[in-house]
């Protein structure tokens, strides 16, 4: 309750809580824009990564985190969509039988296209990602900006209609 009052009090914060407000339902579109990437992302990272092993212990790769399925895709992406061992899901994503115990005859090695395809995403899901978010707050706070400067605007322009007005009622000035 006290942090109402203080966005209430200060301009600046409730001109940022405001925009905030307004932005919503376009966070919203950017959000689920970036849902459907991470969810693309994930299925052709089943379709590439499928059969990578899970059981080596130098690698992130797990029983819950792997692209065996698009779910635990999803998972993998949500995480390193926040930079967390992106690199090292990169390097498992590539691992080769010199570097690993997977086998070229069983198809559980990994392939160099893992390169293109995380630094891809990471692209995506942080600079578009991110910069469409901080875009729609800034581009909300600036039309609100903009919108409250009109209001005062207008108030000055009526405040000198108003004593236009009221110098040609009142030519002596006695104020009645």
């Amino acid at each position: 309750a006290r942090a109402l009052r203080l966005v209430k009090r200060a301009k600046g914060l409730h001109r940022l809580f405001n925009s905030l407000l307004y932005a919503l339902p376009q966070l919203l579109n950017v959000f689920v824009f970036l849902l459907i990437i991470i969810f693309v992302f994930a299925v052709t990272g089943t379709v590439l990564f499928e059969k990578l092993p899970i059981d080596n212990p130098n690698y992130p790769l797990g029983e819950f985190f792997n692209f065996r399925e698009p779910g635990t895709g999803i998972m993998v992406l949500m995480q390193i969509a926040t930079t967390e061992s992106w690199a090292d899901v990169m390097r498992a994503s590539v691992m080769q039988p010199d570097t690993s115990n997977c086998s070229v005859e069983a198809g559980t090695c990994g392939t160099y296209t893992g390169i293109p395809f995380f630094i891809v995403f990471m692209l995506i899901a942080n600079c578009v990602g991110i910069n469409l978010f901080i875009f729609v707050i800034v581009d909300n706070y600036m039309q609100i900006a903009a919108l409250e400067n009109d209001r005062t605007q207008l108030l000055f322009a009526k405040l000198l209609d108003f004593r236009v007005q009221w110098t040609v009622m009142d030519r002596e000035a006695t104020g009645d």
